[in-house]
């Protein structure tokens, strides 16, 4: 039992939960945030050294160029950044899909406003996405593709080799929301070379401390324009920053270099320090166990999950068959056939019985969403089948003595 959390945590969807090295990394940075040993402009010094290393890990996790990965506070942050920065003409239209997070949508809004842009909506079926949506309401004026790798309700995962040749074929950008993979699944942009690639950290990454990381695209890169540059995204002197900032020459006026890679796209000052210490070490905690280990592990228990979902007359959201192990994530979501109510029932029976699952819809679907992460086990999964199969039988003789 986790001590202070429900004993059987299958809600790694709505966060994650910090491993004791990720917390122990955090506690250790903020005992030298508080140190009265260094100079304030020595720890700021540490904190942009703590940053660089957990971009780095960012970029391994993925397999690209760190020069491509810029550090974001979280995933909407990095697609309003994608969504304010592309040159983009009045008439031009956006698609995403009916079933995606509201960010989705939501981080285009002011780019239609000011522009006249296009929020056009794809529709899907039964919780899944697929490119022929997608290409059904494409038209020469579609500049983006916007879909999230796994859903967040459904729990489909996408094909994104397929979006990635409908997308060179409309010569339209694929820009992706990763949060609901990255850190189960394994993920590799080298062989899917998508646009962008967005992901926070407070999910299956296990470091809800505001911090995740953005992947830009060479093509893509090469024609963003920020909307306002910070000065993090300046190439540090040649001196030093500690040596610039005691110059008695130095002005706000000088006319220092900007970053010539996707750190050039970074808006603010002071970064979030705690919060890269803590993704760096969470990234390694899941390069130590290996991302195709967590991938396979994850399947195997999500495998068996559907099948004893199904074997009870539960429908399973977007999932036709458990042996179609491409379009599998962390995430199973499954409804009782009659509506939300039973379903609100059951989730507070779950609750209450310490199993933490979600109550989530989106557009006409949704249920009781489970998500598992690698360290979860098959004991988790016969309990929840446990509470499951009792409410089934209780629901049930009391809808037949009605």
């Amino acid at each position: 039992m986790r001590a202070g959390l429900h004993p059987v945590y299958l809600d790694h969807a709505s966060m994650g939960l910090p491993s004791p090295a990720t917390i122990g990394a955090v506690s250790s940075w903020i005992e030298v945030l508080a140190s009265p040993d260094m100079t304030g402009t020595e720890r700021s010094l540490k904190l942009f050294a703590a940053v660089e290393r957990a971009r780095q890990q960012a970029a391994s996790l993925i397999h690209v160029d760190p020069a491509n990965v810029l550090l974001v506070e979280n995933t909407s942050q990095g697609l309003g950044l994608l969504a304010s920065s592309l040159p983009l003409d009045e008439g031009d239209n956006i698609l995403v899909g009916d079933i995606e997070f509201l960010a989705a949508a939501v981080c285009w809004r002011s780019t239609s406003r000011k522009l006249r842009v296009e929020i056009r909506p794809v529709k899907t079926e039964g919780g899944r996405v697929l490119p022929d949506d997608f290409a059904r309401v494409a038209d020469s004026r579609t500049r983006v593709l916007v879909l999230s790798s796994v859903q967040e309700v459904s729990g489909f995962r996408c094909d994104l080799r397929a979006f990635c040749q409908l997308a060179k074929h409309l010569k339209a950008f694929l820009i992706v929301d990763g949060i609901q993979e990255a850190g189960a699944l394994h993920v590799d942009l080298k062989e899917t070379p998508i646009d962008a690639y967005c992901t926070g950290g407070s999910k299956w990454l296990r470091s809800p401390f505001g911090m995740g990381f953005l992947y830009v695209g060479p093509e893509l890169l090469a024609v963003l324009s920020p909307p306002a540059f910070g000065y993090m995204a300046l190439r540090e002197p040649g001196e030093g920053w500690q040596a610039y900032l005691q110059s008695g020459k130095r002005t706000p006026f000088d006319p220092l270099p900007e970053q010539q890679d996707a750190r050039r796209l970074l808006t603010g000052g002071m970064p979030n320090g705690v919060g890269a210490v803590a993704l760096e070490q969470a990234i390694r905690d899941l390069r130590g166990i290996g991302t195709q280990t967590s991938n396979q592990r994850i399947l195997t228990l999500i495998r068996a999950l559907i099948t004893e979902l199904m074997e009870c007359g539960l429908n399973v959201c977007a999932v036709h068959d458990p042996s179609e192990e491409r379009y599998l994530s962390g995430i199973v979501c499954f409804d009782m056939k009659t509506g939300t109510g039973a379903e609100k029932q059951l989730w507070a029976c779950l609750l209450k019985s310490k199993v933490q699952v979600s109550l989530r819809y989106t557009t006409g679907i949704g249920g009781i969403r489970v998500s598992l992460h690698h360290d979860n086990t098959d004991e988790d999964i016969q309990t929840l089948m446990e509470v499951l199969r009792r409410e089934l039988k209780r629901w049930r003789t009391s809808t037949a003595a009605r």
